[in-house]
């Protein structure tokens, strides 16, 4: 084929490409159908209902809803997922299928989708859609339409080429280059979130906020402008933005912020918690109160409130590192049918919710000025990491100020002060600030200013440090209290610092509590945590395999409550996976923070008899053999080793608690034979019978009794026992 030909084949594939996209837009319009089938259990129908033209569609077969099924969120009334079983018949044959909310099934050109319910549950209401000519066609033309580019822009002696092979376009090539990578590093770092129709379903959800009804999108892109300034960043929407902070604060803590001083501080906090988020309307004597997560006195609720209130955004949590996007969207979707069906006709109207909608994609922002401000700022992280050589192993940004303050800024026997997150303290990334700036150095205050902001979750400490080589100086420890800042005291510096090289401030509140445990605890290295699989939910069936499978969600105290099953072995490294395969004692790597009656953390453990596998967020152990199994669980469950971790190992943090190995390594493990840990493994050994014939046998006296034999390996009188239970 010689080149004209060629050139001629190429406009002829592109013009086809034209013709198809619009004859099968024109086929769309005329021949494809769509409307609504419903359909009581039992019923059949040989068609469907357009509504909008009221136009009744035949169906080329029968179909009958032979069952349909709801399944409810745990705690609520509100769906879960409904199912309709379906079963098609034409000419003799008969076929089976099924729907739900996110799945579809499609039978001889019709699709069939799950739309409603009826409140009584026994009839389902489907969207039917048919387009045998139109899609095909328009699917074809596309097709053709990129083969044909794509032809055009490799071909040789097109105008394309020459053109590329000018002079002029050859000497400026490298700044286009440049340009665009400028242009798209925006795009290509963008920090991980949801997809952009997960978001969508989010912002749809309502709220109370700024004493009215709005969607939660509003929220969103308020603190989006707060934050960066305009309510997209990056090319997220502010509804990715805002679910980015809360699903994975970790990738978004260093981005930059736009906004300064108190507004930018506040709107930084603001991201880090979900008090503001009140989603959750209750009906409480004929008026509507909206609940977030964080809302206290919750108490006088049902149960089932308050499992949706506390736990809802948990599982959304979970959802979101698992990456199950389907889940992710019926959960979503479950809040909004329970606002409606709670809040009735508190909510906004569908027709005032599209109003709002259309009024926040009106965007005033300033794109070239923000980009100038990216740039600049990610010329700034490049020059301290690859020019300064500055690390910080955190990836905070306040690790990275404070360590330029101090070397650079700071004159030899200035003081540099800061306020930063409250890890700080305890978290084994800032290791390098407390060791090589705090302990060298004199620092003269720690301030543990907790909750600093009302509306505020997310938690900070405050310092000074003086620029001189440290000797024998007294460091000041206080915290902030609701009615003002209480002093702990002076101390050496040497009396904070733990082993770990973590700053255990409250331990001076309790020196003969810290003596006797001193005295007693093991030196030696008697546990090793395991953290369980990395793997999302290519990896769970519900249906039975050869391995069980549990999550966090999955255990309680003492016991294994639920599990799943393992599916795709073959994709996993079976060397590490299978060092679960033994019966072992499990614990929650998620630390519960609780505030009622007093604020304490509780460690969940429980033990596995079956050898289940587990995802990483559980952590099973390597035991020492001078360590019994059922001694280690039933120390771990105790009252003392919660409040040891809550008062010291976290610094009375309440929210981001790993208990990663590093964290249980610091647990001051009682130095004592196998048969002085007799008792607690009698005791632990009749909770598990206990709980193996009953799951929701009452034990309480049982671990009561390990509370105490607990604080008798440690010495304790009663009124330490006292104070360690805050009576």
């Amino acid at each position: 084929m010689n080149f004209k030909n060629f050139m001629n084949c190429k406009n002829y594939t592109l013009y086809l490409s034209f013709f198809l996209i619009s004859l099968g837009g024109i086929l769309t319009f005329t021949t494809a159908k769509q409307g609504h089938l419903h359909l009581r259990t039992g019923q059949s129908a040989h068609s469907f209902i357009d509504k909008k033209t009221n136009i009744t569609h035949q169906l080329p077969f029968e179909v009958t809803l032979s069952d349909f099924q709801i399944q409810e969120y745990a705690g609520t009334t509100a769906p879960m997922d409904y199912r309709s079983t379906l079963i098609i018949r034409y000419n003799n044959q008969e076929i089976r299928g099924k729907t739900a909310m996110n799945k579809v099934f499609s039978h001889k050109g019709f699709r069939f989708y799950q739309s409603g319910y009826d409140k009584d549950g026994w009839g389902s209401v489907l969207l039917v859609k048919s387009d045998r000519y139109g899609l095909p066609l328009v699917y074809a033309g596309y097709f053709l339409f990129f083969a044909a580019m794509i032809i055009y822009f490799f071909s040789k002696n097109t105008t394309f080429r020459k053109w590329l092979r000018h002079p002029a376009v050859k000497k400026t090539s490298f700044l286009g280059v440049f340009l665009l990578i400028i242009n798209g590093i925006s795009l290509f770092a963008a920090p991980k979130t949801v997809p952009k129709d997960i978001a969508t379903k989010f912002g749809k959800i309502q709220m109370y906020y700024g004493d009215r009804i709005c969607p939660l999108e509003t929220f969103a892109q308020d603190f989006t402008v707060k934050l960066y300034g305009k309510t997209t960043y990056k090319s997220l929407s502010g509804e990715q933005v805002l679910c980015g902070w809360l699903f994975y604060p970790e990738n978004w803590k260093n981005e930059p912020i736009s906004k300064s001083k108190n507004e930018k501080i506040q709107s930084f906090f603001m991201f880090q918690t979900e008090k503001l988020l009140k989603v959750f309307p209750i009906t409480e004597q004929g008026k509507i109160i909206w609940y977030s997560p964080d809302s206290e006195w919750i108490e006088h609720l049902s149960e089932n409130e308050q499992l949706l209130i506390c736990g809802y955004f948990g599982i959304l949590k979970e959802y979101a590192a698992e990456e199950n996007w389907a889940a992710m969207a019926r959960t979503l979707e479950q809040l909004v049918a329970f606002q409606q069906k709670s809040a009735k006709d508190g909510l906004l109207s569908p027709q005032k919710m599209r109003a709002e909608h259309l009024y926040n994609k009106i965007n005033s922002s300033k794109p070239m000025a923000y980009a100038n401000l990216f740039i600049g700022i990610f010329a700034l992280i490049y020059f301290f990491r690859k020019e300064q050589k500055i690390e910080f192993s955190t990836g905070d940004s306040a690790e990275l100020f404070v360590k330029i303050s101090f070397d650079n800024l700071v004159k030899n026997k200035g003081i540099l002060s800061f306020i930063i997150p409250k890890k700080s303290l305890y978290g084994d990334a800032w290791e390098d600030t407390r060791v090589n700036y705090w302990k060298k150095h004199h620092l003269k205050f720690i301030l543990d200013t907790g909750k600093s902001f009302e509306n505020v979750l997310l938690e900070a400490s405050a310092f000074g440090l003086k620029k001189e080589i440290s000797g024998a100086n007294l460091v000041s420890v206080s915290f902030l209290a609701k009615y003002g800042i209480n002093t702990v005291g002076k101390f050496l510096i040497e009396k904070l610092f733990a082993e770990s090289n973590t700053l255990q401030i409250y331990k001076a509140q309790f020196p003969s509590i810290i003596e006797k445990i001193n005295k007693i605890k093991s030196k030696d290295k008697l546990v090793d945590g395991k953290l369980g699989l990395a793997i999302g939910v290519d990896f769970y069936s519900d249906t039975q395999t050869d391995y069980e499978l549990s999550k966090g969600i999955d255990i309680e105290k003492y016991n294994v409550r639920g599990h799943r099953w393992l599916k795709n072995k073959d994709k996993l490294n079976w060397e590490n996976a299978k060092q679960f395969l033994k019966p072992k004692v499990l614990v929650q790597r998620l630390v519960a923070h609780i505030e009622n009656p007093i604020p304490h953390l509780k460690i969940t453990a429980c033990y596995d008899s079956a050898g289940i596998i587990i995802t990483n967020t559980l952590m099973s152990f390597e035991l020492n053999p001078r360590i019994d199994e059922k001694f280690w669980l039933g120390y771990l469950n105790s009252k003392f080793v919660s409040w040891y971790a809550y008062n010291f190992i976290y610094a009375r943090a309440i929210r981001g608690m790993d208990f990663y190995n590093f964290y249980i390594q610091q647990i001051p493990i009682p130095n004592i034979s196998l048969s002085a840990q007799q008792p607690i493994i009698t005791l632990v050994n009749q909770i598990l019978s206990a709980k193996k014939e009953n799951p929701a046998a009452d034990t309480t006296a049982l671990e009561r009794e390990i509370d105490l034999l607990v604080y008798e390996l440690y010495g304790l009188t009663a009124g330490e026992i006292g104070v360690i239970e805050s009576k």
